[in-house]
């Protein structure tokens, strides 16, 4: 993101000579440009209380400034999982098998706090490299 600054300075200029009654003020004045990098990230924060029938992997930190938003998609081993439903906040997702599902989307920055589970028991997710990533759009 960038966005210019312009700073402004208003000086009283005296200028010294035969009239001394004579005064001029100038103006001064510069741009800044300033940068603020995207950071989208999503951190596993301990673990969470998932539904009764439901496997937990905790609770995740996302967070992302990009003005567009961002999704967040799980990554798994291709061919696994097809069927599988995962819950991302109060979101039920079913996962295709095609290695890569969206759970989540938003049009806007934001950081908020999700609990990520599973239906059916961990032997149903082991072995599929279940992997969270955060996109910025």
């Amino acid at each position: 993101m960038r966005g210019p600054l312009l700073l402004m300075s208003a000086a009283p200029l005296l200028l010294a000579g035969a009239d001394a009654k004579a005064a001029s003020t100038a103006t001064i004045g510069t741009t800044i440009s300033l940068e603020v990098p995207v950071i989208c990230k999503i951190a596993h924060r301990g673990e969470g209380g998932p539904p009764s029938d439901s496997f937990s992997f905790g609770d995740y930190l996302e967070y992302c400034n990009s003005p567009g938003g961002f999704l967040v998609q799980v990554e798994y081993q291709p061919g696994s999982l097809r069927g599988a439903v995962m819950h991302f906040g109060p979101d039920k997702i079913v996962l295709d098998g095609s290695g890569q599902t969206e759970v989540m989307r938003s049009t806007a920055p934001r950081i908020s706090n999700v609990a990520v589970s599973g239906e059916g028991g961990p032997s149903q997710f082991r072995g599929a490299g279940l992997h969270l990533e955060i996109i910025p759009l």
